[in-house]
Parts: C-alpha cells; structure tokens; sequence
C-alpha cells in the first residue's frame, strides 16, 4: 500500500522504519504502533521536501531518516511521563452475588392516557433466567409513579415465586433514592414507596441499587413489550421473545 501511495524513494525511507519484533497480545495496540510510525514517517518526509522549497536545503535520505527515529524516541520519552490512561468501565448488566438473585424493573409509560407498563427480569449468578414478568396499569399520573409501581411489582413476584434474597436494580433514581432514605414527599408516591420497602420483612435480604439505563435495557424491553399485550403476563425461568437475543449477549459477555 505504502508504495502504490508514495514515491519509490519515501515509500522505501517509510519501510526502513524499524518495527518492533516483539510479540504483542493486543492486535490493536501493535497495529496503533505501526501507524504511529508511519504518521511520524509522511510527517519527516513533508518537512525534508518543505525545507527544500522554502529554504533551498536539500535534506537526504539517511537525514530524513535520522528525523524519523528522532522524533519516535521523543515521543516515546513524553509517553512515559504521562500518566496512565486508565479504562473506562462500560456500564453493562453483571450477575448478583452468589446464591442471590438479580431483579432488573424498568416502566414504560403513556402520558396521553395515564397508563404505564411494568417490565421486571430475575437472573442469577451464572445469568439465567428465572422469571420475568409484565403488568399493565392505568391512572398512572406520571413517569415517577410508574415507575415506583414497576419497582414494586418486581418483588412481588419475588416473593412469590421463592426467592429469598434479592438485589432489586433500575434506573429510576428518584424511586430508588427515596427507597433507601427517610424522606416524605408525594402522599401517593411515598405510599407505594412503603409498600416497597414493606417487602423486606418478607425476604431473607433485599437490596435496592441505581443503575445507568445500559445496564437495565433488558427490563426496558420487557416493559416496551407490555404495550402489545392485552393483560398481565409472567413467565417462569423464561422471558419475552423480544428480549432474549439480549439476554443472551449479556450472559455471554459476563463469562468472557
């Protein structure tokens, strides 16, 4: 590629670049390397034809060369005294704890009609399914009541189902916020708030977690799904065909 680009003369200076002979596990890292090499190569190149131009100086081949390995060891230099970049952890759906349950609630909601859909998935430690269920509800006023009414119906077929430790998690903060301190506000909220936290006299734990939308889209799906169906569904250790490609993804991703 370098030689149908380049002129015979830089395309040979680029491939007398040297290039590291060492085996590195990341592809991408080693391939970044390469073309790093390679900028600094096409950069050293302009600058010797530029110098020519502007200044009259011809710059030769061995020269140019020097610039090349010059300005790698600079750069390598400025490398290691930058701090390192550390990855960002993507937020995505992780198993609970062992011999714990995982409980993701999420609400859809129509304002037109004051009507909201509840959409909860239970997985366990190794990202099975063990149920998941859909309930409908009309006279919902608002997004925040929806999904408190979502946050509720979750461990209520928990509950009913057996289980009987629990990680509850979703991204409605205000709901999960208001669960997990003593504060008083809306007379309807906070009275689906109490019935909430009702529940733990009824589970050996229960814990409720906020968690960034990517790591709940499952029981988003599972929600959105209720506004095709006419009644209340739930299933045992299985979910809506909808939100089983999901599932599987991130059953996956969490064994790699």
């Amino acid at each position: 590629m370098i030689t149908s680009i380049f002129s015979s003369e830089d395309a040979e200076a680029i491939k007398c670049v040297p290039l590291s002979k060492a085996v590195r596990k990341d592809c991408l890292d080693r391939a970044e390397r390469v073309w790093e090499k390679v900028v600094i190569a096409v950069w050293a190149i302009w600058w010797a034809r530029n110098r020519q131009t502007m200044e009259g100086k011809v710059v030769t081949r061995n020269e140019t060369l020097v610039k090349i390995l010059s300005m790698h060891a600079e750069i390598e230099v400025l490398k290691e005294k930058l701090p390192a970049v550390r990855e960002v952890d993507i937020d995505r759906w992780k198993p609970p704890q062992t011999s714990w349950v995982k409980l993701n609630f999420d609400a859809a909601y129509k304002a037109q009609s004051n009507k909201s859909c509840s959409g909860f998935i239970i997985r366990n430690e190794k990202g099975k399914v063990m149920g998941s269920g859909i309930t409908l509800h009309s006279n919902i006023l608002d997004v925040g009541l929806a999904e408190a009414v979502a946050c509720y119906q979750g461990p209520l077929f928990a509950n009913e189902t057996g289980f009987v430790k629990v990680e509850v998690e979703g991204d409605a903060r205000v709901v999960i916020e208001k669960i997990n301190q003593e504060e008083n506000g809306r007379a309807d909220l906070d009275s689906v708030i109490a019935d909430i936290k009702a529940f733990e006299r009824f589970f050996h734990q229960i814990s409720f977690k906020h968690v960034r939308r990517e790591a709940n889209r499952v029981a988003h799906l599972i929600a959105r799904e209720g506004y095709s169906r006419s009644e209340n569904t739930f299933w045992m250790e299985d979910i809506p065909a909808v939100a089983k490609e999901l599932v599987a993804a991130e059953e996956t991703s969490n064994v790699l």
